[in-house]
C-alpha cells in the first residue's frame, strides 16, 4: 500500500467514528483492509469491564466472508467533541495477540501527525503461542 492508501484508510475511519459515535458506547472504531475490501467495526462498551474491541470484530467480519488476506488496519477514537478531531489509537495487548495470530503480515497505522506504519510483529515482538 502507498502512503496515500494509508491516508485514505485513516480518513475512512475518521468518517466512520463520527457516524457511529454514541457517548459511553461506541467511541472506538477500526477499519481493516483486505485487497480492495474494507471491513469496519465499532467496539462494544459493556458494563463490568467486558468490552469487545473493534479490531477482533472487524477481523471476524472479514473471516466470515472468507476474506483473509489481511493488509492493513487503523483504529481511531473520538470523544464526540466537535472541536477535536478523532485520534489514532494503537491496538491493546489482547488485540495485538489476536492480530498476530490471524494476520501476521498485517500493517497497522499508529501515532498521530504524522502517522506511522508498523508491522504487527513490531507491535508484539514475542507473541504467546500454544502451538509448536
Amino acid at each position: 500500500m502507498s502512503g496515500q492508501d494509508y491516508a485514505e484508510l485513516l480518513e475512512e475511519a475518521i468518517r466512520y467514528v463520527k457516524e457511529v459515535y454514541v457517548a459511553q458506547r461506541h467511541h472506538v472504531v477500526c477499519v481493516l483492509t483486505i485487497n480492495t475490501n474494507r471491513y469496519k467495526a465499532a467496539h462494544l462498551d459493556i458494563s463490568g469491564g467486558h468490552d469487545v474491541c473493534a479490531e477482533p470484530i472487524a477481523l471476524s467480519n472479514a473471516i466470515s466472508r472468507h476474506d483473509e488476506s489481511f493488509v492493513s488496519l487503523v483504529a481511531v477514537a473520538w470523544d464526540g467533541n466537535l472541536l477535536r478531531d478523532p485520534w489514532i489509537i494503537s491496538p491493546c495487548g489482547n488485540c495485538r495477540q489476536i492480530l498476530a495470530e490471524y494476520a501476521p503480515k498485517l500493517r497497522v497505522i499508529v501515532n498521530n501527525k504524522p502517522f506511522k506504519i508498523k508491522s504487527i510483529e513490531s507491535l508484539l515482538p514475542h507473541p504467546y503461542t500454544k502451538w509448536r
